[in-house]
Order: structure tokens, then C-alpha cells, then sequence
């Protein structure tokens, strides 16, 4: 879908790669699961990052209204951070691989994109088009 096109066309195929679920969505996925799977769903549970360290609680949804809503945001974060991972890996990243294998980038191919984001803030435009291509070249940047 991207191979073959210039860099602009590809630029532009690449933004709309993947669209979000919307929240109604996103609620009608997490309260499906929780109906398929009920114990999963009612269990409270800590949760964890990469190092062990807990980083949030989910009181399950058995206690009432308040919960229920904390255990279906939980349910719902859970599934999108799946959903991201799939994605990144099975789309966005083949596909930041063609961009970069048939287009050399420089950093004057992304000031159009920085300087007309609504994202990157007055003064830091300069960081920003040095941290879009080394996103797409694959490089890890920290400035």
C-alpha cells in the first residue's frame, strides 16, 4: 500500500494507517469480554510494569457502579494496548520500513509536517523535525 509512491503519497498513506475505535466502541468491545470471561473480569488485579513495579490496581467489577466503570476502563486500556501492539508491529512498522528503504529522509522533509501540527509547540520545531525522521529512519533519539 505504501511501496511505489512518492514521498509525499507515502507520507500521507502512512497518517492513515490506523484509525482508533471510538469510545462507544471501545465499551461495547470491554463489556463483550467481560461477558465472555466473568471471572476474569470481576477479579481485582495489580498490574505491573516491565520491571515488577505496580503500577496500578483494578478492583474488578463486583462492587457496585464505581468499579464497574474503573473494571471496564481497565478492560478497555488492556485491549487497546494490544490492539497498539498488533498494529505497530504488523502495519506501521513494515511500513515506516518501505518509506525508508525507497525514499532517503532528511530533516527538510519534515518541516512541512512539524511546522503545520497542532502538536508541536512555538520553539520546539527545530527538535521536532529531527525526532520525525529518526522515528521513520528507526533511530531512538532523545533530546
Amino acid at each position: 500500500m505504501i511501496s511505489g509512491l512518492t514521498l509525499p503519497q507515502a507520507f500521507a498513506e502512512f497518517a492513515q494507517i490506523d484509525h482508533s475505535p471510538t469510545p462507544e466502541t471501545l465499551r461495547k468491545e470491554a463489556r463483550e469480554q467481560a461477558d465472555e470471561n466473568p471471572l476474569s473480569s470481576i477479579i481485582p488485579m495489580a498490574i505491573h510494569d516491565d520491571e515488577g513495579k505496580l503500577v496500578a490496581r483494578s478492583p474488578g467489577m463486583m462492587g457496585g457502579p464505581e468499579s464497574e466503570e474503573i473494571g471496564i476502563r481497565h478492560l478497555i486500556a488492556q485491549q487497546e494496548r494490544i490492539r497498539r501492539q498488533i498494529t505497530v508491529s504488523g502495519t506501521i512498522e513494515p511500513a515506516r520500513r518501505v518509506i525508508q528503504a525507497e525514499h532517503p529522509l532528511f530533516v527538510r522533509h519534515f518541516e512541512p509536517l512539524a511546522s503545520f501540527s497542532a502538536f508541536v509547540p512555538p520553539g520546539m520545531l527545530t527538535f521536532t523535525h529531527w525526532d520525525l525522521r529518526d522515528s521513520l529512519m528507526g533511530i531512538s533519539s532523545a533530546h
